[in-house]
């Protein structure tokens, strides 16, 4: 009992605040919070850390003044049972629409029977509304009811709207936020339709503040979430497929067709229509090697040189068997993957090519990657040395390092390319052809089949007695 007494003095004993004047806004204990939804209920959030959990705590609230008077309590509860210091009740009041902008009430905190002291508690200073209704979403506007039923006391929110993919969490940074909306009752927003993909589901939800009386509210909870499938957007690309144009007259695509049976017949056809220009093609699918009959590739061209502007979309269709699989949108100047260089040239430790053959007329800059090994060595291999992101317009040129070179050795060097103007920067082309040279230069590569040695040799003679006639004098022999 007397550690109950030490503990509500120190965390929970205020001065008593009721002197302060009307238009200002009493403030609480740093543990204890409370809001009221400013028509018959308050509910408070208190921190009782240093109270024994097992101790029984009420709160009481009373507004006493020459016209009206009335009063409220609540037993204070832990919020969950992995938090029993955190606890929660809510005051609720007879009257409807029970307090006034002017109202002020006392706040008692008793934990058995042990009074804290009185704080002062102005609901109109701590107004925090329940959560709005889930809003309605049509094609691109959404719509709420800022408090069901009507507020009669406050005349104006400010709300947040946020959507999302469904799949997406809400604490993604990406998910979409309308910001600011002030509005009375009734609500509305509307969505960005490019952001929004055909046949995609998404999720939104909104929560609201009041913003008049003044001053402005706290945020309510979120409400129930909405969800619904976009019958607008942009057009969900078919699964597994991907497309790349030479940004002249050729798109080439690849799809991954596992879901569909390998002899079933798929086309691709595109096509571009303005005011100014239309065009379009077709191109029948076809598995890309026999070992792999689900990955199916075709190409399709364009009558015209140069027939992409960077500001042409066209729509893609995939079917298969006179069925369509849908639209997607594909705009060229997005999906750049040029040809391969031309094969490059050496000279000594200089090393040139061209980006493209013949010059592309709408590209003005590339980005090249130099590759360059012993000729017995493998791409593959992690030592394969490479000159990186080497900025170059049609012409283009790379030193090989001398001092990594052995004169006389045989050497490989292959060039890959992407442009970078027009924005945004395309895909890496595939690797052009190989260029194998012996170098000229370089360290200098040690003669075949000598052997250096730089140990002395020790010469070990062995003598051996022989038994027997001794041997006869040449020079007394009759031959």
């Amino acid at each position: 009992m007397e550690r109950n007494k030490k503990t509500l003095s120190l965390f929970i004993l205020l001065p008593v605040l009721l002197l302060c004047r009307s238009d200002e806004c009493p403030s609480l204990p740093q543990n204890l919070s409370c809001y009221t939804d400013y028509n018959r209920n308050i509910t408070c959030l208190w921190n009782s850390r240093n109270v024994s959990n097992d101790t029984a705590c009420t709160i009481h609230a009373q507004h006493n003044s020459r016209k009206i008077s009335y009063s409220a309590s609540c037993h204070l509860k832990p919020v969950d049972v992995s938090r029993p210091a955190l606890k929660k009740c809510s005051l609720i009041f007879e009257m409807e629409y029970t307090f006034l902008s002017s109202h002020e009430l006392s706040l008692n905190l008793n934990c058995n029977q042990m009074k804290s002291g009185i704080t002062s508690f102005k609901p109109s200073c701590r107004i925090k509304v329940n959560p709005p209704a889930e809003p309605k979403v049509n094609f691109t506007s959404v719509s709420w009811l800022s408090q069901v039923p009507e507020h009669e006391r406050i005349s104006s929110y400010r709300s947040e709207l946020q959507w999302k993919k469904q799949d997406q969490s809400w604490s993604d940074p990406t998910v979409q936020k309308n910001l600011d909306i002030q509005c009375e009752d009734e609500c509305k927003a509307e969505l960005e339709p490019d952001k929004l993909i055909q046949g995609e589901r998404y999720e939104a939800r909104v929560h609201v503040r009041s913003v008049k009386p003044q001053p402005e509210g706290a945020w309510s909870d979120w409400s129930p979430t909405a969800s619904w499938e976009s019958p607008v957007g942009t057009i969900k690309p078919p699964s597994d497929l991907s497309c790349y144009t030479d940004y002249n007259r050729n798109i080439t695509c690849l799809w991954n067709s596992r879901n569909v049976s390998n002899d079933t017949a798929c086309i691709i056809h595109a096509q571009h229509n303005s005011r100014n220009i239309s065009y379009s093609a077709s191109c029948h699918l076809k598995p890309v090697d026999v070992s792999r009959p689900a990955l199916k590739k075709c190409s399709l061209i364009f009558e015209m040189e140069y027939t992409f502007l960077s500001s042409d979309e066209l729509s893609l269709n995939l079917s298969c068997n006179q069925m369509k699989s849908g639209i997607t949108s594909f705009k060229p100047s997005c999906h750049i993957k040029v040809n391969p260089p031309a094969e490059p040239k050496v000279n000594f430790t200089s090393v040139s090519w061209l980006s493209q053959v013949p010059e592309h007329e709408r590209i003005s800059s590339y980005r090249s990657e130099l590759q360059w090994k012993k000729q017995d060595q493998s791409w593959s291999d992690p030592t394969v040395q490479k000159n990186l992101d080497i900025q170059c317009e049609d012409e283009c040129k790379a030193e090989l390092e001398p001092d990594k070179l052995i004169q006389g050795k045989r050497y490989d060097a292959r060039v890959h390319v992407r442009s970078v103007k027009p924005q945004p920067e395309g895909a890496w082309s595939d690797w052009s052809p190989t260029a194998s040279w012996e170098s000229p230069v370089g360290t200098i590569k040690p003669p075949s089949g000598l052997l250096l040695s730089t140990h002395k040799t020790t010469r070990i003679y062995i003598v051996k007695k022989i038994k027997g006639p001794p041997i006869p004098d040449s020079g007394k022999s009759f031959l």
